[in-house]
């Protein structure tokens, strides 16, 4: 087995599916000798981990191994939000049970296993489905993209309601493209009616994604 850097003390902002999750924990006050670890994950499914005692009686070793974690988000395609509880259980017979800890952790997909679209968020697929019926109708051809929002077909959408719905979702993918990051805003200018194809609909300020 190679030679590893110890694991973190701390929990990561995230964890991938599919690979081994690892992280030392230590409470003061609290001797793995009289307590046992237990990692609580709830989300999109449910996930149990002991922790195993280590022999200088200071740290819990949280091992997941991959098929476990693989179960998290078996779908791939988008993250997936889970909130974790650390459950500190006395191991004498006082029955002492002690949520000490709680978090938020983000499963990423495993990239490897995806096939082809399934990174592609749904909100970047509506978009590019609006795009693609805008263009349509602009250029006087059958939309091929027979894709629904909501229910709804997008050619049975007006095109002044397909241009507000491109400007959300607009701002949602560039959201995800760039976390952290504010986006630049967007005008969005609608034409007196559905047949005006000459008309700037779409316009966009200096630097808008």
């Amino acid at each position: 087995m190679p030679n590893a850097t110890p694991p973190p003390t701390s929990f990561p902002a995230y964890l991938t599916a599919g690979t081994t999750f690892k992280v030392d924990r230590s409470f003061n006050g609290y001797s793995n000798s009289d307590w046992s670890y237990l990692l609580i994950l709830r989300g999109d499914y449910r996930l149990d981990v002991a922790g195993a005692a280590d022999a200088d009686a200071t740290l819990f070793h949280v091992v997941i191994q991959p098929p476990d974690t693989a179960k998290l988000n078996p779908a791939g395609g988008k993250s997936l939000a889970y909130s974790y509880v650390e459950r500190l259980i006395a191991t004498d017979s006082s029955g002492e049970i002690l949520d000490i800890a709680a978090g938020r952790i983000m499963v990423e997909p495993n990239l490897a296993s995806l096939q082809d679209g399934d990174a592609v968020s749904s909100e970047e697929k509506t978009l590019r489905a609006i795009k693609a019926e805008i263009i349509s109708r602009m250029t006087g051809q059958q939309s091929i993209d027979n894709y629904s929002i909501a229910g709804r077909s997008v050619s049975k959408i007006r095109m002044a309601e397909l241009v507000e719905l491109r400007g959300i979702y607009e701002r949602i993918v560039w959201k995800q493209r760039n976390p952290g990051k504010f986006s630049t805003p967007i005008d969005v200018v609608f034409p007196s009616n559905d047949a005006d194809t000459s008309w700037p609909w779409w316009r966009s300020r200096p630097g808008a994604q």
